[in-house]
This record gives structure tokens, sequence and C-alpha cells, in this order.
């Protein structure tokens, strides 16, 4: 039995670099004039965006956004007040064979989130967060696949499909 094989070509994405990336992003809050003076932070909590990711010569950049809120208490009040804010975020990660026909694939998260009363009109917010990076770049690989017009192919394949009319378990 001959068997003949085709050449193919398969297209894939070879992964060049995976990356962990930390960073951390703080603002002060003022309170409003039309509320009272914060006296204790209750709850942080935040969410971040991404905007952009962009790979250049040498490096890729990520950009985007971090949506943070502040809940606290007013003096002697019970009920809690909410302080929000934008903070705006930019990774450069350095990686010395990225090119810009490259893909980057990147899931981002907020790691940590908390908040402090810096004094009774100004709160501070601290965010950290995480994004998982993985760096791909297009690529091609010859494969050989048996050639389906071969009737050696034809007979085995058949075979194979039809094994357990011949074979009881």
């Amino acid at each position: 039995m001959e068997f003949a094989f085709e050449e193919k070509t398969v297209s894939h994405l070879q992964l060049l670099a995976e990356e962990w990336l930390r960073q951390e992003e703080t603002a002060e809050l003022i309170v409003p004039d039309s509320e009272p003076d914060a006296a204790e932070v209750l709850d942080c909590f935040a969410s971040c965006v991404v905007r952009s990711k962009e790979c250049q010569a040498g490096s890729v950049l990520i950009s985007g956004g971090i949506q943070a809120s502040l809940l606290y208490l007013a003096g002697e009040e019970t009920t809690p007040r909410l302080l929000e804010t934008y903070l705006p975020f930019s990774i450069k990660k350095e990686i010395s064979d990225c090119e810009v026909s490259d893909l980057a694939q990147l899931q981002c998260r907020v790691t940590h989130a908390d908040g402090r009363v810096l004094n009774s009109r100004k709160l501070l917010v601290r965010v950290e967060i995480g994004c998982d990076l993985h760096l791909y770049r297009p690529a091609a690989e010859t494969i050989y696949v048996p050639d389906a017009s071969v009737d050696a192919y034809k007979a085995a394949t058949n075979w194979i499909t039809h094994a357990d009319k011949y074979y009881s378990h």
C-alpha cells in the first residue's frame, strides 16, 4: 500500500511573550462644599476599562481608565455618602522583539482598591491594576497530509470508519 502526501500551509499565532503587569494609581478627592465633612471611609470599589492596546517597535502600549468610588460617613450622620472619580492609566512594556504587526491579547483587572480620609475635606483613593499580557505574531507552518485521491488512503479511512462492523466488543 503506497501513500502520497500533499504539502499544506497552516497559519497560526506564535506566542512571543507572557507578562503580568502591575500599576498603582492614586487620586485625592475633594468633598464638595455642599456636603458635610468626611469622618470615615466605609468602602472603596473600582473597575478598569482598557481603551487601547498598541504594538510598537520594541514595546506594547496599553491605555485605559479606572472608575473608582468611595463610600464614606460624614460626621455624626448614619447615611453613607458616595464620591466617584475616573483615573486614567497607561502602561508601556518594553519587549525587545515586538513589532508593529504583532497582536496583543490582554486582560486587566483591579487587584486592590482602598481609600482613607486625609482630612475632613479630602479623601485618598488608591487602586492597583494587574494586566495579563500575551503577545503573538502571525506565523505559518508546512505540514504533510495524505493525498485524499490515493486509493490506499480511501481504503484505510473507510476501514477505520467502519471498523466497528468487523469487530465486536
